[in-house]
């Protein structure tokens, strides 16, 4: 086996490769073969299928039901893609398929629900993305994009009973 120096390593492997016809050949590594398409899942969901349970079911830990925070750029595009739509149902719809990978922040949540025009369509996207809040301490941010107190009172009624 030749030792090589750190200089002329490059120029001694060409001259290795040349002395043996111009092929070069790794030794087979003593790995088993794999069936790629057998593979276990890396991401495993658990029995409730939520990403991110509450390991110690702890009562006072809030359920997280989200994977990443959702950072400034795709919030942004999801508000001009929300903002884009004409019908309200289809503005909730393209919320909750983003928003159904990430965590937003009360911030953010407070932006999308002004972008919808009907007070129900609010209520019910409020309590639905309550979930997926990462600073739901936070949330109450949201109480001002209601016209009705009435609607404000059910939106704290309904996370009182979730905690």
């Amino acid at each position: 086996m030749r030792l090589f120096s750190s200089t002329g390593f490059p120029n001694q492997m060409v001259e290795i490769i040349k002395g043996s016809g111009g092929t070069f050949r790794l030794p087979r590594l003593p790995f088993p073969e794999v069936d790629i398409n057998n593979l276990p899942n890396p991401f495993p969901q658990n029995p409730n299928n939520n990403p991110n349970p509450n390991p110690n079911n702890n009562p006072h830990q809030p359920q997280r039901t989200c994977n990443v925070m959702m950072d400034e750029m795709t919030f942004d595009r999801l508000r001009d893609n929300i903002r884009a739509q004409s019908f309200e149902d289809t503005k909730q719809n393209t919320a909750k398929q983003a928003i159904g990978y990430y965590c937003v922040s009360s911030a953010q949540a407070r932006q999308i629900l002004k972008l919808f025009s009907f007070e129900q369509t609010r209520l019910e996207f409020a309590k639905w993305v309550y979930d997926y809040t990462y600073d739901q301490q936070n949330f109450y941010q949201v109480n001002d994009v209601f016209d009705f107190s009435m609607s404000v009172d059910e939106l704290q009624e309904y996370i009182r009973q979730k905690r």
